[in-house]
């Protein structure tokens, strides 16, 4: 059996498709994010729909990614579910870690209990003090 990854692999040689993946891609991360806080939560999709007033047919096509959304309810979706909501067009500010560094962080965040942006400051604090790792 074909895992996502090699059937994503392919699939991204045809221009087309690839571009509405980069396109979508946001929205899909969003959504992604959703299903998993809501999880966490141990929400149904009624729980998120009563929270925020909508029906619960809106919250399936939103997390089937059937229906677009605004800005305004996404911010909703978000503080209903604890999130932060990120938007930016500065791509080379943003870091974004893989599934490893993620944990990895999330046990640093616990145990330091620091953001990861304070951690993030002080591991580059020590980069540019320490001459041995600059060279």
């Amino acid at each position: 059996m074909k895992s996502f990854e090699d059937v994503k692999k392919r699939l991204m040689k045809n221009k087309e498709f690839a571009d509405a993946y980069r396109r979508n891609k946001p929205l899909a991360d969003f959504i992604d994010e959703m299903l998993s806080l809501r999880a966490k939560k141990g929400w149904t999709q009624k729980d998120l729909a009563d929270r925020l007033g909508m029906k619960v047919p809106n919250i399936s096509r939103i997390e089937a990614g059937k229906q677009n959304i605004t800005f305004s309810t996404m911010q909703k979706i978000s503080e209903a579910l604890n999130g932060k909501l990120l938007i930016t067009l500065r791509k080379e500010d943003f870091v974004e870690l893989s599934p490893t560094a993620k944990k990895i962080m999330k046990k640093i965040v616990k145990a330091e209990k620091k953001t990861p942006a304070e951690i993030l400051e002080e591991a580059l604090k020590v980069y540019e003090s320490d001459k041995s790792l600059t060279h």
